[in-house]
């Protein structure tokens, strides 16, 4: 693997140290805070097919690729103020962003949700959702638990886990009967009675900012009934571990069929760090 994976539970000085000197790692991935940063429009269709995988490498790369309320401003563009001078900018801006894998400052927007609410804006960021491919490369990534796991969606949750700690917000490829084939991003986990929830952000619902963490993954068991051929007998009844999703306005948790993170993914993050890394030492000249 060309990409740095380790675990990197280092803060304060080290973390800042890291960035102040260009250190290439994962440590270049630490942004601000996830919450707000948010698509101003759920998952729609394009050309028959839904664009959950789009709508997710968008809003991923558009947190570790732009940096908020940072640059010059000479057009005072802002919600209220964005004139036909700064369309001109942000196309410009969007190209090396999307096509380019370049950092851009976006001065004048504290965060996406604020940004992406303005119509051009949001027409552009349309646009690379609908572009970006719904087929991939389908090996799976590197992984640390494939080998000690017997469920190997329990091994992608555990993984997603570790890169998140590593700064990363990982796609997640799941499938289940109730969401079909689908994408998610997650971004942070926490403990809730001794329950590990790994908390995730699905293209299908613009985030309710009261409800923390109101869409999760977590493990739990799950009891299959099968049938015994003799009618006299108990049916069997098999007992497995599972990911669960918990997802907002759904009566029921459900488990899910798969959870894989896949190889695409890592050439993203490190594509990532690399542009984090330019524009870190762009920004000491």
């Amino acid at each position: 693997m060309k990409m740095i994976l380790g675990i990197f539970l280092i803060f304060g000085s080290l973390t800042s140290f890291a960035q102040d000197n260009c250190e290439m790692d994962n440590r270049l991935l630490k942004r601000g805070n996830f919450e707000e940063h948010y698509l101003d429009f759920v998952n729609f269709a394009y050309r028959f097919q839904g664009r959950c995988r789009g709508h997710s490498v968008v809003m991923q790369k558009s947190f570790y690729l732009m940096e908020f309320n940072k640059g010059e401003n000479p057009n005072n563009c802002s919600v209220e103020n964005f004139p036909f001078e700064c369309q001109k900018v942000y196309y410009d801006k969007f190209a090396k962003i999307f096509f380019e894998n370049q950092v851009q400052e976006i001065p004048g927007f504290k965060n996406l949700a604020e940004f992406s609410s303005i119509p051009y804006i949001n027409s552009l960021l349309k646009y690379h959702v609908s572009r970006t491919p719904t087929t991939f490369k389908t090996l799976i990534a590197h992984n640390r638990f494939l080998n000690s796991e017997e469920n190997p969606s329990i091994a992608h949750f555990k993984e997603a886990v570790e890169r998140v700690q590593e700064y990363q917000i990982p796609y997640l490829a799941i499938s289940s009967y109730w969401t079909g084939d689908h994408a998610v991003l997650g971004y942070r986990f926490k403990k809730v009675d001794d329950v590990l929830r790994l908390c995730v952000r699905d293209p299908n619902l613009i985030p309710n900012m009261s409800i923390e963490c109101e869409n999760y993954f977590y493990l739990g068991k799950l009891e299959t009934r099968i049938p015994n051929i003799d009618p006299a007998q108990p049916d069997e009844v098999k007992i497995t571990d599972e990911v669960y999703y918990h997802k907002r306005g759904e009566s029921i948790d459900q488990h899910l069929l798969t959870v894989r993170i896949y190889e695409e993914e890592d050439e993203r993050t490190q594509e990532y760090i690399q542009a984090r890394y330019q524009y870190c030492l762009d920004s000491k000249i």
